[in-house]
């Protein structure tokens, strides 16, 4: 069984047995294990992928010491409940951040923030598995160090709530029936801490800091994930507006934006009113039960300024990128590693990790290491991913956001035809990228398709221009909405 027939059986599952009423009472449970269950446990056991594991368990002794002392550190230093004032926007800021010149930027966040001058922000996000990434652009910044920690020592201390322990073992039980999985008999309960715990104990933080902040719009990225939903729950009762910002691929089978069960332009409080686009493409793309015109096209700054600051960079003839994923990443590299094999020295091949790759590659792929041809990019490698980009003619990947960002940069794109390459199934149909099986195939078309496709029609719908101005006209009208709303 492929994804597209896993996830119509999901849906239809999620449908029968009426999944987000019968389990949304105080607590949106369903909302909150929906997307573990999905994607963390039946497609990864269903399609037999790597599982995701928690990069700090991967982290060494020291590592792991120096990290937990940063925790306690930013819990004194950053705790989000000393020195609050009013502020206009709050900003829910992601905890992995990326280095541009001399600062590490949260890429969805700090452009819009730099250009709100006449506003007051305040960041909140999570640690990076305990590590603070220094210096940072971020002004007003605070962390859940502080939180984690109480959290942590909590879940140690507290009873479990028997009710919904057995409401989320009644859910598995629906799972295990249908889909013929076995659960793990600590499941129930790690899903609980992992998601109910967690987001019952952020959603007692923001209740006690939305009346101290008193925010206009709350900004958030990932909406899905126990603290946006805790976050949004308590907004809705402020009466707080919520605007998610984009920050990866949008489509029918990615189920944290296929809410087709739920009706259309309905607020549900788990989910944020508004969401801001990468361009038109993502809004046809979606099954959010957000109102249209709560869906604005506005684009994605770090992109647009990092594609401009580069546009002086040269094309190498030859140069192919691959862009790996956790979940792909070991067959993805066998492909790479027989091209490698295959090509002339005029070609030379950069096999791109994902940040969750770095820590164990070398024993995962060892066969890439002193591999002709291929020059592996991870977490010490001089050029960025977009220098990479704007240098190199094709790409070859399966359903990484990243192969929609080189697109940008006028790559010619190979979708290698693995568990999630129907993904790219629109772009597919449409001849604006390429399925391949194998190394075969890749070499045939990078021989044989140059410049045959109008890549920069596809880059414009997927990527709107003017994304500063764009998101700063949609705050002042999301603004003004509100004042009518509260007016009336």
């Amino acid at each position: 069984m492929k994804i597209p027939e896993l996830f119509q059986k999901f849906l239809a599952v999620e449908k029968r047995y009426n999944l987000f009423e019968n389990y949304n009472d105080e607590i949106p449970l369903w909302s909150l294990l929906r997307m573990q269950i999905w994607w963390t446990r039946i497609v990864v056991k269903k399609l037999g992928l790597n599982p995701p594991q928690k990069e700090f368990n991967k982290l060494n002794k020291k590592t792991k010491l120096l990290n937990s002392m940063q925790l306690l550190k930013g819990s004194m230093l950053y705790n989000p409940f000393i020195g609050l004032g009013k502020y206009d926007f709050l900003f829910l800021g992601t905890a992995r951040r990326k280095k541009v010149s001399e600062y590490f930027y949260d890429i969805y966040t700090d452009y819009l923030i730099q250009t709100l001058g006449n506003y007051n922000c305040l960041t909140i996000s999570r640690s990076f598995n305990g590590y603070h990434y220094r210096p940072v652009i971020t002004k007003n910044l605070k962390y859940l160090d502080y939180v984690n920690i109480l959290t942590f020592v909590k879940s140690k201390t507290r009873r479990k709530n028997t009710r919904i322990l057995s409401q989320i073992e009644n859910i598995l039980k629906i799972f295990s029936n249908d889909f013929k999985i076995k659960w793990d008999s600590s499941e129930a309960e790690r899903l609980y801490y992992e998601k109910v715990f967690n987001f019952l104990e952020y959603q007692r933080v923001f209740e006690k800091i939305l009346p101290k902040i008193k925010p206009k719009i709350i900004f958030e990225i990932v909406h899905y994930n126990s603290l946006c939903i805790a976050l949004n729950t308590v907004a809705d009762k402020m009466n707080i507006p919520t605007v998610e910002l984009q920050h990866g691929m949008i489509n029918k089978y990615h189920i944290g934006y296929n809410y087709s069960n739920l009706e259309s332009n309905k607020d549900y409080l788990f989910l944020p009113k508004y969401i801001f686009l990468f361009g038109k493409f993502w809004k046809d793309a979606n099954f959010l039960p957000i109102s249209k015109q709560k869906q604005i096209v506005t684009g994605f700054p770090y992109l647009e300024i990092e594609k401009e600051n580069l546009k002086h960079i040269s094309k190498k003839d030859g140069q192919i990128i691959f862009i790996s994923q956790k979940l792909i990443g070991e067959r993805l590299a066998k492909i790479a590693y027989e091209l490698a094999q295959k090509i002339s020295s005029n070609y030379k091949i950069i096999y791109k990790l994902h940040p969750a790759e770095y820590f164990d590659w070398k024993e995962k792929y060892p066969f890439l290491r002193y591999c002709k041809n291929l020059e592996v990019a991870d977490e010490n490698y001089d050029k960025s991913l977009y220098q990479l980009f704007a240098e190199s003619n094709f790409q070859v990947g399966v359903f990484s956001t990243a192969l929609f960002e080189g697109l940008t940069f006028n790559l010619i794109t190979l979708v290698v035809n693995l568990q999630g390459s129907e993904y790219m199934r629109d772009l597919i149909k449409s001849n604006l990228v390429f399925l391949v099986n194998n190394d075969e195939e890749i070499l045939e078309k990078i021989k044989n398709c140059r410049n045959k496709i109008n890549i920069n029609r596809i880059s414009k719908i997927i990527w709107q221009d003017n994304a500063i101005n764009n998101m700063k006209s949609a705050i002042e009208s999301i603004l003004e909405n509100n004042k009518l709303i509260h007016a009336k």
